[in-house]
């Protein structure tokens, strides 16, 4: 039989392994709540950059909408802008060839008249 001095030996070296293993479970356990923290920590940064970036692209958004309705604009401002000119110039284009016309008759009826006017 053991010797109450032996079994008291290893009852202090049991103790002294339990509260070894009880505070390397403590440190692995303050590590793994640090970890937590910080991956936590690292996800709402994640999150609110993201919530950021969707505002940014949001508003991005917007504001091209609002160009290509300007651009739009623009562009049938442009068309009616020509589409005037189109017509200015036919109008034109038909004023000059009534004048060409009249001074064409002109000279025509001043031909027949004089050619008319001599034979008399």
């Amino acid at each position: 039989m053991e010797s109450l001095t032996d079994l008291q030996k290893k009852y202090a070296d049991a103790v002294s392994e339990l509260n070894k293993i009880n505070k390397e479970l403590q440190d692995a356990q303050v590590r793994t709540d640090n970890d937590i923290q910080n991956t936590s920590k690292d996800i709402q940064n994640y999150r609110q950059t993201l919530l950021h970036n969707n505002l940014l692209f949001s508003k991005y958004s917007d504001d091209i909408k609002n160009k290509m309705q300007q651009v739009a604009t623009r562009d049938r401002m442009l068309q009616i802008s020509q589409e005037r000119n189109l017509y200015k110039k036919k109008i034109i284009y038909v004023l000059v060839s009534m004048i060409i016309a009249l001074i064409i008759s002109v000279i025509f009826g001043y031909t027949v008249f004089s050619k008319l006017l001599k034979n008399k």
